[in-house]
């Protein structure tokens, strides 16, 4: 049975993490992100403005996170703002969630979603991410140092189930990293990035698959540079149309993985340059 708590469309005001624990089936559904506006107020937040620790085939949906301009964790950032883990607090494993129509604004968090475990080696597995979108304040040029630090994150870096995700017409702008993987997995297929100084960062994780993604004006595509253990691969991408600004890395390197995969497939794979020749 599926037990769900719906939000009617309004604006709401939460001074503390709203924490959703150990649920099996549970739904907290919004009448969409253009109604439903989640608003974070004040110092009072620990983790993420939703935390939602130990979930097994939940389903989250239809609103928009902000801020007021005096939220945060004490006097720094939020971890989070919307967080789906598992810490040795709960009692439910993590898997086969689905978060779908929601926006995560501009305002203070390092992270804007996580997808992983944040204590340890726990489950968290297959979750299924469609027409979210994650913005921040940055740019490919931005002096990134406490807020925006990553868009979506998937996995903590370390070993543990915390494979299979699926993203789908999913866009993120504005970070330090778009999408961070760390020892996770996961398939993306479609959306637009924008202004992120990295799109794509795999430092360290296992199968990665990128399909039909436009990036524009971001430093530099995928990267995976980190030390440690190699990549177990493939990274296939296919379809992929980058889009370079004037704040492309240095280097000029749009794809740079040093880290090394055991195969890299490339298809209808596309780099333009500043102005827009291919």
């Amino acid at each position: 049975m599926l037990f769900r708590s719906y939000v009617p469309p309004g604006v709401y005001r939460i001074t503390a993490d709203l924490n959703i624990v150990s649920t099996d089936s549970f739904a907290f559904s919004g009448a969409g992100s253009d109604v439903v506006s989640i608003v974070l107020s004040g110092t009072g937040f620990t983790n993420a403005g939703i935390f939602v620790d130990g979930s097994y085939r939940g389903k989250f949906s239809g609103f928009t996170l902000k801020g007021d301009g005096t939220e945060g964790a004490g006097a720094g950032a939020l971890p989070y703002a919307f967080a789906i883990t598992k810490t040795a607090g709960s009692f439910q494993n993590t898997s086969n969630n689905q978060a779908t129509d929601i926006s995560v604004q501009e305002f203070n968090w390092a992270t804007g979603m996580l997808m992983g475990d944040i204590s340890g080696t726990l489950q968290n597995d297959d979750t299924g991410i469609s027409k979210c979108i994650v913005s921040g304040l940055g740019n490919a040029g931005f002096g990134f140092s406490t807020k925006w630090l990553v868009g979506i994150q998937f996995g903590d870096g370390t070993s543990g189930n915390q494979y299979n995700h699926t993203i789908t017409d999913t866009s993120v702008a504005q970070c330090q990293n778009g999408v961070k993987a760390l020892d996770s997995s996961f398939t993306w297929r479609g959306g637009e990035f924008a202004a992120n100084a990295i799109d794509f960062n795999l430092a360290p994780t296992g199968p990665v698959s990128i399909y039909d993604i436009q990036s524009q004006v971001s430093g530099r595509f995928l990267s995976s540079t980190a030390g440690g253990s190699p990549m177990a691969g493939p990274i296939n991408l296919t379809g992929i149309a980058f889009i370079p600004g004037v704040s492309i890395n240095a280097d000029g390197k749009w794809i740079n993985i040093t880290q090394g995969a055991a195969v890299i497939k490339l298809d209808t794979v596309k780099c333009y340059a500043i102005g827009g020749a291919a």
